[in-house]
């Protein structure tokens, strides 16, 4: 009763779908970021947005492919629960699976990475590039920093299409190809 409650009243507060900007009235909620990116569904509650049917059915994809890059732990790995999401992912959408194949010099370095750190097991490494993850990766974000914008002005943003996405790997950061800026604390706080 106290979810349905919850649910009530947050698609009282905006009766426009955050994601598509009013084009379609919110009928449902969405929970942002997804709640299978936690480990057995142990999501914190404070991120959901009213949103309409189609924006939450279309963009699950995009979400199931940022869980397993999400889930990709250097340090106390879960590895049971890491392998669902991928499994997951392979059952559900074949095509993004085969997208995240690592290149054999991304094999490679993986297993120079693990010799590094003294770890014994195969290498493990993804290749992000490919054009479905990308794309996938890029659509999270978006679906994030409009998340973010409407918790914090109850509004959606005006013009979906001109949300612009950054995002790194830990591969990007191992390059040095991450701007130190995003690790200053005072730099975050200005955004």
């Amino acid at each position: 009763m106290a979810r349905s409650k919850y649910k009530r009243d947050l698609l009282a507060r905006s009766q426009s779908c955050v994601l598509c900007s009013g084009a379609n009235k919110a009928n449902t909620i969405d929970h942002v970021p997804n709640i299978a990116l936690f480990k057995n569904k142990r999501r914190p509650k404070g991120l959901e947005i009213p949103v309409c049917s189609t924006c939450n059915r279309d963009s699950r994809w995009a979400e199931d492919i940022a869980s397993v890059v999400a889930g990709v732990q250097l340090e106390n790995p879960d590895s049971e629960h890491f392998a669902r999401k991928l499994k997951h992912l392979r059952n559900n959408h074949p095509d993004a699976f085969l997208d995240l194949r690592p290149t054999p010099r991304q094999l490679r370095e993986a297993a120079r990475f693990e010799a590094s750190l003294g770890n014994a097991g195969p290498p493990g490494a993804f290749d992000l590039r490919g054009p479905i993850v990308r794309r996938g990766m890029l659509l999270f974000g978006a679906k994030l920093g409009m998340a973010l914008h409407w918790h914090c002005t109850q509004l959606p943003v005006k013009d979906p299409q001109k949300v612009s996405v950054l995002w790194h790997s830990n591969e990007s950061l191992l390059e040095g190809k991450v701007p130190p800026q995003i690790f200053n604390r005072d730099m975050r706080r200005s955004w």
